[in-house]
């Protein structure tokens, strides 16, 4: 939810797929899929509305690579 210029990013020079594997909880089921979400109310139009943001991602291999 926040880029690499964010002061908490331990992005560095790594290439965004790089980032979102190493990003993964290690303690996972399952490393090869993974999501966050962010859900929060706001006054929109006069009424108290929820929102709900996810961002997911999968490895995908192509040619014995990740892409």
């Amino acid at each position: 939810l926040y880029g690499q210029r964010a002061r908490c990013s331990t992005r560095g020079n790594l290439g965004y797929g790089d980032f979102l594997t190493q990003s993964v909880n290690s303690q996972a089921i399952s490393s090869d899929a993974a999501k966050i979400e962010l859900s929060f109310e706001h006054i929109f139009e006069g009424h108290w509305q929820q929102f709900k943001i996810i961002r997911a991602w999968q490895k995908i291999l192509k040619m014995g690579r990740i892409v």
